[in-house]
């Protein structure tokens, strides 16, 4: 395997967790580059994503930022979907198209965020719109590899379903969990495994999130951190639109 896609990885999984992400949109989008068989490429990322996210989910819980009953009650309506769309078949060139679209909806979803993130410290809203959108990103989750919080977090702001802090740890909850269930769908319908030339890549995104959870962001502008993500996220989708 080349280096480059361990740096990659390296810097994708630093910079998603400054900004509260696990990077599997980015992740999907390399590998797409290199591996042709959509399972093994969804397991990789789910895998990747799912260390990042679950460092992030350790801190969280250390400082009782995470309301677990409502957490799971959301996760509920997006598990399902995520599994069923994890057993769908579908070739490269499909997976390519809907991650181009997808890393452009993510990166207006970073924007929304950015423009919405204001202090909501009395922030409390279960909205019953939240349930099957959290089906609709569960779906989305299973049949690309991605965790989905990128999605939801601009929503929840919107809706002032909780202040900024546990919006955040909600999102790395619902990431890590929403991974996990898209692994064991890889797993159950594709009986796909990690491949060995591949075992080390979450190691690496776990060795990028660490740092860029416990340093990014006294390192980095948090703004200009928002932007280097929306800007990676328009080229990888503008490549892989070019490569079809």
């Amino acid at each position: 395997m080349a280096w480059e896609i361990y740096l990659f990885f390296f810097f994708i999984a630093l910079v998603y967790s400054s900004v509260g992400f696990g990077g599997g949109s980015l992740y999907t989008a390399v590998l797409s580059q290199t591996i042709s068989a959509v399972p093994q490429l969804r397991l990789i990322s789910l895998t990747c994503n799912t260390v990042v996210t679950g460092n992030n989910l350790l801190q969280y819980q250390k400082s009782k930022l995470i309301d677990w009953k409502s957490t799971w009650t959301i996760l509920s309506f997006s598990i399902p979907f995520c599994l069923w769309s994890s057993s769908f078949k579908i070739d490269s060139q499909t997976l390519k198209v809907l991650l181009a679209i997808f890393l452009v909806l993510s990166a207006v979803a970073i924007i929304l965020q950015s423009r919405l993130q204001k202090p909501m410290e009395d922030a409390h809203n279960d909205h019953w719109v939240i349930y099957p959108l959290s089906a609709v990103i569960g779906f989305i989750s299973g049949l690309t590899g991605i965790g989905g919080g990128i999605y939801f977090t601009p929503l929840l702001y919107l809706m002032r379903w909780r202040n900024e802090k546990k919006i955040a740890a909600f999102a790395s909850a619902f990431i890590a969990i929403n991974s996990i269930f898209g692994i064991i769908g890889q797993w159950v319908f594709h009986q796909q495994w990690p491949s060995f030339s591949w075992i080390l890549l979450p190691f690496v995104a776990l060795a990028g999130g660490w740092v860029g959870s416990k340093m990014g962001i006294k390192i980095f502008n948090f703004t200009a951190v928002r932007f280097t993500t929306v800007g990676l996220l328009l080229v990888a989708a503008f490549r892989l639109l070019w490569k079809i």
